[in-house]
């Protein structure tokens, strides 16, 4: 039987949400760490869709959590900081237009778990991307992303995915391993000295102070429970300043 794809669409990525992701992935896998202590990270992606021009606008980027070198554990914790971050992005009109995690030195793929992971996401949303961060292929000279879909959510586990085109805020594409490269680079001795403050910490510290100020707290009936999300086409401002 072949599948029925959801949709086609262009994604645009802010410059400031990709630099997060280029942090976060170089805090816990990067060049001069022994491969052996990689270490895949996961974040939010969050914006908008455009229904005009069917673009999904990622604005910002946002670190959650890191594991081990060949997958993540989402904990209870986190399930309590993507409420709460639920509910701040929406102040703003926007949602989750998907999800992030590395693959480092593993390649761009979706594997068996990370369908199930976004079928969460997509059975919401059929929109819904998914994102894949794999630093090794820089020096592949191959850029070092791919952003995917699944075909068919109502097939399950056994939907194939397909990938989506991109474009990243002020790097042309002809030009975008190089300039990627550069960034990386830049970020990389800035991660390995520690000096940028550990970018998951810095999103929980936001989020308590965030939440110190409404004096919000979540029944514990609601942590667990998925949300329909729609798409505004309004724009969010950088989550890190």
């Amino acid at each position: 039987m072949v599948e029925e794809k959801s949709g086609f669409y262009i994604v645009f990525i802010e410059h400031s949400a990709f630099r997060n992701i280029v942090i976060h992935t170089a805090q816990y896998a990067h060049f001069d760490m022994k491969v052996k202590n990689w270490k895949e990270v996961y974040g939010f992606l969050i914006g908008y869709i455009d229904e005009d021009t069917k673009w999904t606008h990622i604005t910002d980027a946002v670190p959650i959590t890191h594991g081990t070198h060949y997958g993540v554990e989402f904990k209870k914790e986190h399930y309590v900081l993507s409420a709460y971050l639920n509910l701040m992005v929406a102040e703003n009109d926007e949602f989750y237009v998907g999800w992030y995690h590395s693959h480092p030195g593993l390649g761009l793929f979706l594997s068996q778990t990370d369908i199930v992971n976004h079928l969460g996401y997509q059975v919401v949303n059929p929109k819904a991307i998914a994102m894949v961060f794999d630093h090794t292929k820089l020096i592949q000279k191959e850029p070092p992303i791919e952003i995917f879909q699944l075909d068919n959510p109502t097939f399950g586990v056994s939907s194939n995915y397909h990938s989506i085109e991109y474009y990243i805020g002020g790097i042309k594409k002809d030009k975008e391993i190089e300039i990627i490269k550069e960034l990386y680079y830049e970020i990389e001795p800035d991660c390995i000295s520690g000096k940028i403050t550990s970018i998951e910490k810095t999103v929980r510290r936001v989020v308590r102070k965030w939440k110190g100020e409404r004096k919000i707290k979540l029944p514990k009936k609601d942590l667990y429970k998925k949300k329909k999300k729609r798409g505004i086409k309004q724009s969010f401002g950088p989550f890190f300043e």
